[in-house]
């Protein structure tokens, strides 16, 4: 009867709205916008510290990267070195080190701040591949691994670490 064909294509449409539409977190998206939003996520933004040092992405404002102190301080040391910096030859920035975890952490106990930064500092410790593993799935876990790629400390077997990303695209607050 009447009924049951209206019944039916109500059923059609609900089937192709639901076709039409992509999940991005928790939100419901439509399909055109996913793939803008997918196409988008192409494009390397900008990396942004606000004067508390969290990080932003400018061209993915939905998008926040989470770093504790440590990985951060880390991460920020890369950034400030884009020529590189040789793993085995990380002791030779642990004062640096120390200067940006006190201005990131806010802690103000030299003892600590000393115990954090020389455990970070040792080549052969774990903490040093461990932060380092933090801030690679930070960024992977929120980005296309190819886009990814650019904010992560990377290196080829004869070069040292450094971030891909071109420095003119990095705003860090100053560092005393």
């Amino acid at each position: 009867s009447h009924d049951q064909v209206y019944s039916r294509r109500n059923e059609q449409a609900c089937r192709h709205e639901t076709a039409d539409i992509a999940v991005i977190g928790n939100e419901p998206v439509h399909k055109l916008a996913y793939s803008i939003y997918k196409e988008k996520s192409e494009i390397v933004s900008p990396l942004h510290f606000d004067s508390k040092f969290n990080i932003t992405l400018p061209l993915y404002p939905q998008i926040t990267i989470k770093l504790e102190p440590v990985p951060k301080s880390l991460f920020i040391l890369f950034l400030l070195h884009p020529e590189g910096i040789v793993l085995k030859d990380i002791q030779n920035y642990e004062e640096e080190l120390m200067n940006i975890y006190f201005a990131v952490s806010g802690r103000k106990n030299p003892t600590m701040l000393k115990r954090v930064c020389r455990s970070l500092t040792d080549p052969t410790g774990n903490p040093l591949q461990k932060n380092i593993s933090v801030i690679r799935k930070s960024f992977t876990s929120k980005l296309n691994h190819s886009i990814a790629g650019n904010y992560i400390p990377a290196h080829n077997r004869k070069a040292a670490h450094h971030i891909p990303l071109d420095s003119s695209m990095v705003v860090i607050p100053r560092i005393a």
